[in-house]
């Protein structure tokens, strides 16, 4: 029973969460508004999503399709310390949290430390590093699992959107 009721609380928190956000994207006027948008939604609801991150690529289009240029720290769930320059509050349990990242030039770090993580039924493998590794998402077009200072887990996920012509 109380497994059941687990689910039902969770799934309502989550269509909450979805609900919310349908009603306001609308209010989008651009790619930048929208994550802001999508921020306000999963700071109001933040039991199943403690924090989050949007970082926004530039690219440079090529006949060949796009080269990444620059990752910029566009919206977070973390309240602002000072709203003029976007510097967020970021907790000290996190890496590294630039906010514009150059993807052209490669990394200081390597991400090849991958730390095993057991839970119940399965292990998993988290990356290891001491800052965000947008160069390995975007390179790899693929989500990764990382571990926070603190021994704590995030999830990066590569989102290609269209906005309009952004």
């Amino acid at each position: 029973m109380c497994d059941f009721t687990t689910h039902k609380v969770l799934a309502n928190r989550r269509i909450k969460t979805l609900s919310d956000l349908t009603n306001r994207i609308n209010d989008a006027d651009s790619l930048e508004s929208a994550c802001h948008i999508i921020m306000k939604s999963f700071r109001e609801n933040n039991k199943d999503i403690p924090f989050a991150l949007i970082y926004l690529i530039d690219s440079d289009k090529l006949s060949s399709g796009f080269l990444p240029r620059e990752a910029h720290l566009i919206s977070t769930t973390f309240n602002y310390k000072d709203l003029c320059n976007k510097n967020w509050d970021i907790p000290d349990n996190l890496i590294e949290t630039p906010k514009t990242i150059n993807l052209i030039e490669n990394p200081d770090e390597s991400y090849d430390l991958f730390i095993e993580v057991k839970r119940l039924t399965t292990n998993y493998l988290f990356l290891k590093c001491k800052s965000w590794p947008v160069h390995y998402v975007v390179k790899e077009d693929k989500d990764i699992k990382v571990l926070l200072k603190d021994g704590s887990q995030a999830m990066l996920f590569p989102i290609k959107a269209a906005y309009g012509s952004e």
